[in-house]
């Protein structure tokens, strides 16, 4: 296991919970995170595909009738048919899918990776019931437990209709997001909306300068997940600070404070938002219209009317 509590570090199976398979099997999937909470979320897993896939996809096509799930390419090239339109995902990409979308995907390059945020599956379950071996379900009452605790209904397969990439609205490419707000230092990118996710939380990419530092000094009630995608940032948590320079996930507890500082240029996804920061930042429109307020009270009540936990933003470009 990890030595630091808060941090996972994709590459390193010893910062995982558990390891299936490993680097000779076509398909090795590694546990980042089992859930925490009643509502199952922030369940993680890795899938790494050794080799691409040759006769067909490694993940049939299937719908989960309960559940939605997030798709972040770490490494290489992955198709994917959702809805019968069939495209690809590379880094950079995030691809969520809600309850009754159909969809498969498959390798089509060695050496491909892709976590799985999983929100309101049995993961728990799920893993025990695989044992050591998890994609030997081929026992007819092993598949029939498995589809109950995933919530899924297997789907033959239909003729895909292949679309271009920007066409294809569950796929949320690098640097663009379903709304886009720009500010000193920070360009923003909703990649999943809360009416995606029953509720629970929004999706954020950040792309921020070298300076930018973002404080969160009230107790918070919710975990926080973010992942490094690139750059060099600090994490000071309870007063304690790291660094993280390679792709990861910082997982922190409620009733922490913490901060983030961008040593260098870096890009961050906010996977677990709990504030209602798109309402927020859709009701102040343009920065150039400078609409935001002065006065520090009404500051701090659109904060509280919109749940915003920050508690400072600092940018210092020298």
């Amino acid at each position: 296991m990890a030595k630091n509590p808060y941090l996972v570090r994709t590459a390193h199976p010893e910062d995982c919970v558990a390891v299936h398979g490993n680097s000779s099997s076509p398909l090795e999937v590694r546990d980042f995170f089992l859930p925490v909470e009643s509502i199952q979320k922030d369940e993680i897993t890795c899938m790494m595909f050794h080799k691409r896939s040759e006769e067909k996809p490694y993940i049939d096509y299937h719908q989960h009738t309960s559940g939605s799930e997030t798709f972040i390419p770490i490494r290489g090239r992955i198709e994917i048919i959702a809805q019968g339109v069939k495209t690809y995902m590379v880094p950079g990409d995030i691809f969520h899918i809600q309850p009754y979308m159909s969809h498969s995907f498959q390798a089509v390059e060695d050496e491909s990776y892709m976590m799985c945020l999983f929100q309101g599956f049995d993961m728990i379950n799920t893993v025990n019931l695989h044992g050591s071996d998890p994609y030997t379900i081929e026992d007819e009452k092993h598949r029939a437990l498995y589809n109950k605790l995933c919530h899924k209904m297997d789907r033959l397969v239909p003729d895909p209709i292949d679309l271009e990439r920007e066409k294809v609205f569950c796929l949320r490419r690098q640097g663009t997001g379903l709304f886009s707000y720009s500010y000193p230092g920070i360009d923003l990118h909703l990649k999943v909306g809360r009416w995606e996710t029953h509720g629970q939380r929004e999706m954020w990419e950040a792309d921020m300068k070298k300076g930018v530092k973002i404080r969160w000094d009230n107790l918070q009630t919710d975990y926080r997940l973010f992942f490094i995608n690139k750059g060099v940032v600090d994490f000071t948590i309870n007063g304690e600070t790291f660094t993280v320079d390679e792709e990861a996930l910082v997982r922190i507890p409620p009733f922490k404070k913490f901060s983030i500082e961008c040593r260098e240029d870096s890009r961050v996804y906010d996977l677990d938002c709990p504030d209602l920061l798109h309402s927020m930042l859709e009701e102040l429109g343009d920065p150039a219209k400078d609409r935001a307020p002065k006065d520090p009270g009404e500051l701090l009540a659109l904060k509280e009317k919109f749940g915003c936990t920050v508690t400072s933003y600092e940018y210092d470009p020298a």
